[in-house]
């Protein structure tokens, strides 16, 4: 495997200046894609024993990395595909309450950036698991400190965190679960946001994310 292809090619050199890493409590973390050092010490240090990669089965020499690493650690490792730029489908939300559910803690969650699936994960972690309230568990898409560009495409994800909240004014007992899995019309979602384009440029072109 080529570690230069993996740090350059793929962009995930970025890494080494900041891993967008973050304790969301004691048994969840978040980062972006981690290098192969970065990783190993993560897993070291904070005894991983899941490691839930958000970008899917992609066929990168940096996610071959990250097999052998979870491989030879005996880390659960746990290749999920989950979209930055659009209203996640109710099977995916299903999906990742599932994946809180069964897998083994202490946990390692991350993308590519670290920023907008990471963040809608650990949102839904916070409140699926730990029963906080959408709209405090929602500051884990802050642009601070993680870096979550809400004015971008990927802005979709706190449209749907922002209309249930909205729902919720009405209807106090329906849980954010119960909405997004019954209730959510997804395509009337995606049709109704409009991102900056601006913002797109940054997000898509400059910082060249998924």
């Amino acid at each position: 495997m080529n570690i230069l292809k993996a740090l350059f090619w793929e962009h995930s050199f970025l890494t080494i200046f900041r891993l967008n890493f973050h304790k969301v409590d004691k048994n969840f973390y978040r980062s972006a894609q981690p290098n192969p050092w970065q990783l190993k010490k993560i897993i070291e240090k904070y005894k991983i024993k899941t490691v839930i990669n958000l970008r899917g089965e992609e066929n990168l020499e940096i996610l071959n990395y990250e097999r052998e690493i979870c491989k030879k650690y005996g880390v659960n490792l746990i290749e999920t595909k989950f979209h930055s730029r659009g209203i996640p489908k109710k099977e995916k939300i299903k999906e990742s309450k599932e994946l809180f559910e069964k897998i083994e803690y202490p946990v390692l969650i991350h993308c590519k950036a670290g920023s907008d699936r990471t963040g809608m994960i650990s949102t839904l972690y916070l409140n699926f698991v730990k029963n906080i309230p959408i709209e405090k568990a929602m500051q884990q898409m802050n642009f601070f400190p993680y870096g979550h560009l809400k004015y971008s495409k990927a802005g979709k994800i706190d449209y749907m965190f922002e209309e249930y909240l909205e729902f919720k004014k009405e209807n106090q007992e329906i849980t954010f679960y119960v909405w997004a899995t019954e209730i959510m019309d997804k395509r009337k979602l995606d049709k109704e946001f409009h991102s900056n384009k601006f913002f797109e440029w940054i997000n898509d072109k400059l910082l060249k994310r998924e």
